[in-house]
């Protein structure tokens, strides 16, 4: 486990049991009891307001007067046509009910923290009045570009100059998508020299993973093909030394991109970052050229044949999306637009 030494000033960190199945029933045995000891002046939860946390300390903070603040990455429209279009006539009574709970728990949360546009748009439908949204921000000390290190892990990747390294970060999973990425390859196998970079995490049983093997075989793409194993400051070597990202995610009933963390880091190490429209990767990139129709091979593969083939483009957009993860996505960023909700929350005690 990496971490960094305690110093003077820093907070109390009180270990508690997690109890509970799922995150909605999840809940501290004797958290209570200690925010009575200690007397917070406010409570900032990274739980969802329809959860059995939020509601035991949404009771304590009403009866103490403390604002209270929760954290949320839900981005699913519980309306029931929206329902049923997703997931299907049987998730209607849960959804409604999560729906119903939520207008309930309106005059009992003080603020709530989003992370993407969709949960920004859906709670305040609810109603909260304090919805700010935040980027999961990225730790800059760790994700940055890097030439000398670039070299380094393409020499080590025995790359040259003129190849483009397309890379894959995140977990072999079939939302992830990563299948359409290998077809969009095949297609364009015969243009300028490339390679491709796949993180080796997958699923528990390994089927998906061994979908894409079975796809890289049959394409013949063996040669072609890099898989790497590596730890959170690791990896950011493996994105300096990539040239482009692709992040081809595909909402299903049961997923939907809340955030996406390895795209934000591998903006701050200098990749430039192919995202399908699913969720929040859209927002993220904040660039339409690099945005395409989840699930449309041809967008991804045409969008991967201009960045292969022009390499002042790629330096262009490459710096582009360095200046805005480091003007919008750190995690001094997001410490800002809570301290800010914070403030705000005082001024109104």
């Amino acid at each position: 486990m990496i971490y960094e030494a305690a110093v003077e000033g820093d907070p109390q960190i009180v270990p508690m049991e997690l109890l509970g199945k799922n995150p909605r029933t999840h809940f501290y045995e004797g958290l209570i009891p200690w925010l009575t000891n200690i007397q917070p002046d406010i409570v900032l939860m990274e739980s969802d307001p329809v959860s059995r946390l939020t509601w035991e300390v949404s009771r304590w903070a009403k009866k103490n007067k403390v604002p209270i603040v929760t954290q949320t990455y839900e981005n699913v429209d519980r309306g029931i046509f929206s329902t049923i279009k997703s997931r299907g006539i049987k998730s209607v009574p849960g959804n409604l009910m999560i729906k119903i709970l939520n207008y309930y728990m309106v005059n009992r949360v003080n603020g709530v923290l989003v992370v993407n546009e969709d949960s920004e748009r859906i709670f305040k439908s609810y109603g909260y009045l304090s919805v700010v949204r935040i980027p999961l921000g990225y730790d800059s000390l760790i994700f940055f570009a890097d030439e000398a290190l670039r070299d380094e892990y393409r020499k080590k990747l025995k790359l040259d100059e003129n190849t483009v390294l397309v890379a894959y970060f995140g977990r072999l999973i079939e939302q992830k998508g990563v299948h359409l990425l290998i077809h969009a390859l095949h297609n364009i196998k015969d243009s300028r020299q490339w390679r491709l970079l796949l993180d080796n995490a997958h699923d528990q049983n390994e089927t998906y993973a061994r979908q894409i093997q079975n796809l890289i075989e049959d394409y013949q793409l063996n040669d072609r093909v890099f898989y790497f194993e590596a730890d959170h400051l690791e990896i950011a070597n493996y994105m300096r030394a990539s040239d482009i990202v692709v992040a081809p995610s595909m909402t299903t009933g049961e997923f939907k991109e809340q955030y996406g963390r390895a795209v934000q880091e591998a903006m701050a190490c200098g990749c430039v970052c192919i995202v399908s429209d699913s969720g929040h990767l859209k927002d993220l990139v904040g660039i339409k050229e690099l945005v395409f129709t989840e699930g449309d091979t041809e967008q991804l593969e045409s969008k991967l044949i201009n960045l292969i083939n022009d390499e002042s483009y790629r330096t262009q957009l490459s710096e582009s999306l360095i200046s805005r993860a480091k003007i919008f996505l750190t995690v001094e960023a997001q410490a800002a637009k809570v301290n800010e909700l914070i403030q705000h929350l005082k001024k109104d005690e």
